[in-house]
């Protein structure tokens, strides 16, 4: 049997200083997309195949993640509840 969990990701998309960022429910991870991502847009929870790919030991910030394909666009992610602030507290 082949285990092909690390060749998936499932995740919120956003929009990154570098481009599209996917932060992964499995590990909540922040990855950066390459690859084939014209079908991805931000603000989606997206399921995509692809390839994890290794950074340097020394290497800092996200870590990439090359898309084959996107295999399922599960709508709008859910919006984060901002912090209410009472005024005249």
């Amino acid at each position: 049997e082949v285990h092909k969990s690390h060749h998936t990701l499932k995740g919120c998309v956003t929009s990154g200083p570098d481009g599209l960022q996917l932060l992964n429910e499995g590990n909540h991870r922040i990855y950066a997309l390459t690859g084939v991502t014209a079908n991805v847009k931000a603000g989606d929870i997206i399921r995509v195949h692809g390839s994890k790919m290794k950074h340097g030991k020394d290497a800092a910030g996200d870590q990439d993640f090359a898309v084959e394909k996107v295999t399922r666009d599960y709508g709008a992610c859910m919006a984060p509840i901002a912090p209410q602030h009472a005024a005249g507290y």
